[in-house]
């Protein structure tokens, strides 16, 4: 495996493509796919839905029900927005490179000095904690967390913020971190 090369590259069986495949050489993702004949692309056979035996329908009352999933959210100024789909931040954010079909927003902020970068930081909801992923930042992004230390993240690192933390990715902008309500 080459170290140098910092692209995902994610192969299957090997296809042969034509040799007059020249316009696809610029491109820096590969994907090769397994072929119609490969187990992997076979459809996987679901079993019919069965009726529950009776007496095992019902739900048991010692049994747990699920909490349901708090939505956090994030305020930047005078702006709020859900965490319902992972926020990119910057002063011109782009597409995310792999989204794996989810939606995303991407959340333009002013940046007069250019200290922040084009795509410079996301916060996204895993279960009931937001992470923060420092993206490609020019001068960092620091993390307040309530009652702690400012940490400083480098490109590629994540943490957990909790509801009163603060990220501020510099130019004045600062985005809050807030508990939101049960849906």
């Amino acid at each position: 495996m080459r170290s140098d090369v910092d692209d995902t590259v994610i192969i299957g069986p090997i296809q042969h493509a034509p040799a007059d495949d020249a316009d696809v050489a610029d491109d820096d993702t590969i994907i090769l796919l397994p072929d119609a004949g490969h187990p992997a692309t076979r459809p996987v056979p679901t079993p019919a839905a069965q009726p529950a035996p009776a007496g095992l329908a019902e739900p048991v009352a010692d049994e747990p029900q699920p909490t349901p999933l708090v939505s956090s959210r994030i305020r930047i100024g005078s702006h709020e927005f859900s965490l319902e789909v992972p926020a990119f931040i910057g002063r011109a954010p782009s597409t995310p490179r792999i989204t794996g079909g989810k939606p995303f927003r991407l959340v333009r902020v002013p940046s007069r000095r250019r200290e922040i970068s084009g795509t410079h930081v996301s916060v996204r909801q895993e279960g009931r904690t937001v992470v923060v992923t420092s993206l490609s930042p020019t001068n960092g992004t620091t993390v307040l967390l309530p009652g702690a230390e400012p940490l400083t993240l480098r490109r590629g690192e994540s943490m957990v913020a909790f509801s009163g933390s603060i990220v501020d990715i510099g130019d004045g902008i600062r985005i809050e971190i807030e508990q939101g309500e049960r849906t």
